[in-house]
């Protein structure tokens, strides 16, 4: 018997599948959960907990590589969706000063929040009016 558990696939998964595959077996029960043991760690594909379990004395017991591997493979899924939530919110938060940067200033013209324009303080030559300069398309109407 012979099976590695695929990258998506969970550790519950994988040991139902690991014990589909073994049933057809004519060992005893104790000789089954044996090797069930042994093709078990060594597909596992999870080289931490595969090493800890290898490290064992020869009390490990199937149930006991389970657990850990499952405690292992949920504390992994658990990270990977973390780091994929914090990318997501990534990506949220540069678009959407992406979209506040091309705005348009009313103050200037400029590609710029209204609030850090240059000009906020500054007066207008032509109405002589403080926060916006003529040059703006936008004021300019106004001027008449």
């Amino acid at each position: 018997m012979n099976r590695n558990r695929k990258p998506s696939e969970s550790v519950s998964r994988y040991t139902l599948a690991l014990r589909e595959l073994g049933g057809d077996c004519e060992y005893s029960a104790a000789i089954q959960l044996e090797i069930l043991l042994d093709v078990f760690v060594k597909g596992l594909n999870l080289p931490s907990v595969q090493t800890k379990l290898m490290l064992k004395d020869n009390t490990l017991t199937f149930d006991n590589a389970y657990k850990e591997a499952v405690a292992e493979d949920s504390v992994n899924q658990v990270q990977t969706l973390g780091r994929k939530k914090h990318n997501a919110n990534k990506g949220t938060v540069s678009s959407g000063n992406a979209f506040n940067s091309k705005k348009s200033c009313h103050r200037c013209g400029g590609n710029h929040q209204e609030q850090k324009c240059k000009y906020i303080n500054e007066s207008c030559h032509w109405c002589n009016n403080t926060g916006h300069k003529q040059k703006s398309r936008h004021n300019s109407v106004a001027h008449g």
